[in-house]
């Protein structure tokens, strides 16, 4: 009898003290994240970047921030950490799909995943609330690239997508799955719109 309350005890005891601990966790993450990002940003604004011809290589931290997606409607403001980091996969952030290319060049198409559902990874589970002309930002290397969305379209999930998008325009894609749906995903694409400094 003894033994049964002692165990009913501890059971109480872990079943209080899991969901804080994961509750702060979470928070804790959310804060990392957005400290990473004013950092990002403000290592990143065009007053700090040296006006300059040579390149400069940087050292890759493997989660350190080399542009920040954010798109005001949703209230989502997010780091994206480089393509070749373990970090670059929808398990952890974000993920830059492998040949997608950064906006500053021309005709770009930067593809970017992410999981849609509740977990703490779900950075686009609100996706589904933009409509069209909504805006979608990428702060990069001093410039701050303004995407209106154009176009939502619905395919099936095989593991690949076809892109339909205007090849002559700078693009961003953000891809997720369908709410609700085992067998679609949802494909958002927005063309630059503006580009000013930060």
């Amino acid at each position: 009898m003894l033994k049964n309350r002692i165990l009913g005890i501890i059971f109480i005891t872990i079943s209080i003290i899991l969901p804080i601990y994961h509750n702060y966790h979470s928070k804790q993450k959310i804060v990392i994240n957005q400290e990473k990002v004013s950092a990002y940003i403000d290592e990143t604004t065009s007053d700090s970047i040296p006006q300059t011809t040579s390149v400069t290589i940087k050292k890759v931290i493997p989660n350190e921030y080399i542009a920040v997606l954010s798109i005001p409607t949703i209230n989502l403001k997010r780091g994206l950490v480089n393509p070749t980091s373990y970090a670059n996969n929808v398990k952890y952030n974000i993920e830059i799909i492998e040949g997608s290319s950064l906006p500053d060049q021309i005709n770009t198409n930067l593809v970017l995943a992410a999981h849609n559902g509740n977990s703490e990874v779900s950075f686009f589970k609100d996706l589904d609330k933009l409509a069209l002309n909504s805006l979608i930002e990428i702060y990069y290397n001093g410039t701050k690239y303004i995407y209106e969305l154009a176009k939502i379209d619905t395919v099936p999930k095989t593991g690949q997508i076809k892109i339909s998008r205007d090849n002559t325009r700078n693009t961003i894609t953000l891809v997720t799955c369908k709410k609700n749906s085992d067998t679609e995903q949802v494909i958002y694409i927005g063309y630059l719109k503006e580009k000013i400094p930060y």
